[in-house]
């Protein structure tokens, strides 16, 4: 059996290789409320909370398969794909369906805008304190689609 920490990204670097106290709360609290729904807090649920936890690509499900995959070989991407309709219902990630029919997945549950390159689809978080015509004045400065 595989120790938690074992099962990190290796986009974790050396000073980042033990998750935060704040994560490994949340992973405990949701353990908790997954065992209350008669679910459980899987090692593969742990591993791709952990990889969107250390990214903020947003990556596809193939993208956190890929990921997974170095640390849970026997993986399969249905079993990805399963945990993060799990994940995403019960309200830990989000999941953002682009306007080409391509998932991402976000970490961050908190209300935010995202901004869609239309030229080569990088997708990123826009922090703005004012939101007044953002999806406007966003779209003319960067070339950028607002998504929500």
């Amino acid at each position: 059996m595989k120790k938690k920490t074992d099962l990190l990204p290796p986009s974790f670097s050396k000073i980042d290789s033990q998750p935060s106290k704040h994560f490994m709360r949340r992973v405990n609290n949701v353990r908790e409320d997954f065992k209350n729904q008669g679910k459980r807090m899987t090692d593969q649920r742990i591993a791709i909370l952990e990889i969107l936890a250390s990214s903020t690509a947003h990556p596809t499900a193939d993208g956190i398969y890929e990921q997974v995959k170095k640390k849970i070989p026997h993986i399969s991407l249905g079993t990805v794909y399963r945990n993060l309709g799990i994940l995403r219902d019960q309200n830990l990630i989000l999941e953002l369906n682009l306007s080409r029919g391509l998932s991402r997945y976000d970490y961050n549950t908190s209300t935010h805008y995202h901004i869609l390159c239309v030229k080569c689809s990088k997708l990123e978080d826009v922090k703005v304190s004012a939101l007044e015509n953002i999806g406007i004045k966003t779209a003319l400065a960067t070339g950028y689609e607002v998504l929500n």
